[in-house]
């Protein structure tokens, strides 16, 4: 029996030699998507006649700034024109932006302003601008070429081997910032955890009670 079981080892160990490992020079090494920090900029026109911003650009503007408030990383800098002929509109401008700014949910301290020389000029624009973070396949699969995987018999992991869950992720990202560093998290809710500190004193139940339309029983009705 003892000469069975020593032979039943040595086979499963055969067999376990067998399976295959990646090698060294592939395993960690596959394709990820490529990240780049890119900046975002959009130009607002001044208006004598509107003594202003010119109101047909605000769409567009408002999807630049709920673009920033997803994706936006560091503050949305606002560069006016400095010695613009329009200094009076320009003015009026600034206003209306920092109004329409704050009326999104982007405050004050979210801000940086700077000035430009606009030498003069009657029409210096309003630039907004931040900083956002791009994610896309890496060039590397675009420059490798596709192999026959029914002529490759060594087992070894192709060449383009992850180029598709790069180019997958790439895609379905929503921040790509998320691919370089930790999310921020929020701060914790201090209320609940008074509650459930005041629940476990009292020896009671910490989690919270379910209704009865959370139940998760399964109805026994048969139509």
């Amino acid at each position: 029996m003892t000469t069975l079981r020593n032979i039943a080892l040595i086979a499963s160990a055969l067999a376990l030699s067998g399976c295959y490992t990646m090698p060294e020079d592939r395993a960690g090494t596959w394709p990820r998507a490529e990240v780049r920090q890119e900046t975002a900029r959009i130009d607002l026109d001044v208006s004598v006649a509107e003594r202003g911003v010119v109101w047909s650009q605000m769409a567009e503007f408002a999807q630049f700034v709920e673009y920033y408030k997803s994706n936006g990383h560091g503050p949305l800098v606002l560069t006016y024109p400095d010695r613009s002929a329009n200094s009076g509109a320009t003015a009026s401008a600034i206003q209306e932006a920092r109004a329409f700014l704050d009326s999104r949910g982007v405050q004050a301290h979210f801000i940086t302003e700077g000035e430009y020389d606009a030498q003069g000029h009657p029409n210096g624009p309003l630039m907004f601008s931040f900083m956002h973070y791009t994610a896309s396949t890496p060039a590397e699969c675009d420059l490798m070429e596709w192999h026959n995987i029914a002529g490759e018999f060594d087992n070894r992991a192709q060449p383009r081997f992850g180029c598709f869950m790069a180019a997958n992720t790439a895609a379905m990202i929503g921040d790509a910032y998320d691919l370089v560093g930790p999310t921020h998290s929020d701060a914790r809710d201090a209320g609940r955890v008074s509650t459930q500190m005041e629940a476990w004193r009292a020896g009671e139940p910490t989690g919270a009670t379910r209704g009865d339309d959370e139940s998760g029983t399964v109805s026994s009705s048969v139509d």
